[in-house]
């Protein structure tokens, strides 16, 4: 995972560092803080953009000229506020709204030449998820979550004027999600760390359709996908 090799020195550092500092105190540091009905939080993510795509049946019809379409993934960002609600003693139920900044890349082989599509996104994503807590052991505990995400792209191309023969592949503006993670969370003095995990799959299809053009005519269906290691600071 690209994400993974760019930042594996820096996640493992700060692993060792939170997990050294979360296991220093005997005692479990302010326990009425998780009887809150409400808090509040703030998250940097580090996130590995990624595409699933089908191709068309024209696609197979023009294999004499177009050989093969490659989707490619980069490292993007993240920053955003969190708010989560206290279900009950294992379980909340959180909203953390966030801004992405990523980019996913077509490679267009044709016979003669490659076109490199690229579809940068500057999104804000607003999900819904449930978190499920373990029991705390003393200043650690680990949870899963899952949930829906919706992702407003704006940079997207699909209200543009698309000319058919610019190497042009439009994504929609409005985009939904599933999602599911894992994560533990340490309890500090003033705050509480979590160290997250999470894996985003589109439901509905981004992809927006050029008649006429070889590149959007060659796909059935664009399904972005976000692979993301995300720091919280809740209070």
């Amino acid at each position: 995972m690209i994400v993974w090799r760019t930042y594996k020195n820096r996640i493992l550092l700060l692993l060792a560092l939170t997990a050294a500092a979360g296991t220093l105190s005997a005692q479990q540091v302010d326990p009425t803080r998780e009887y809150k009905p409400m808090h509040f939080g703030i998250s940097i993510a580090m996130a590995n953009a990624k595409m699933k795509t089908t191709f068309s049946e024209s696609y197979y019809r023009t294999t004499d000229s177009l050989y093969t379409i490659t989707p490619q993934g980069f490292p993007g960002i993240g920053f955003g506020g969190l708010v989560a609600f206290r279900l009950s003693e294992h379980m909340e139920v959180r909203t953390l709204a966030m801004l992405h900044l990523l980019q996913r890349n077509l490679k267009y082989q044709f016979n003669d030449r490659l076109d490199d599509i690229k579809m940068e996104t500057v999104s804000f994503d607003i999900p819904i998820s449930f978190k499920y807590k373990s029991d705390r052991h003393k200043n650690t505990r680990f949870y899963a979550l899952g949930g829906t995400r919706w992702t407003h792209d704006f940079q997207s191309n699909e209200d543009a004027d698309l000319n058919p023969v610019k190497p042009i592949v439009a994504s929609k503006k409005n985009v939904f999600y599933y999602e599911f993670g894992t994560g533990v969370e340490f309890h500090l003095d003033y705050i509480m760390l979590g160290l997250e995990l999470k894996m985003s799959n589109s439901i509905s299809n981004a992809l927006v359709k050029v008649p006429g053009s070889i590149y959007s005519g060659s796909l059935n269906s664009l399904h972005p996908r976000i692979f993301q290691f995300s720091l919280l600071f809740e209070y």
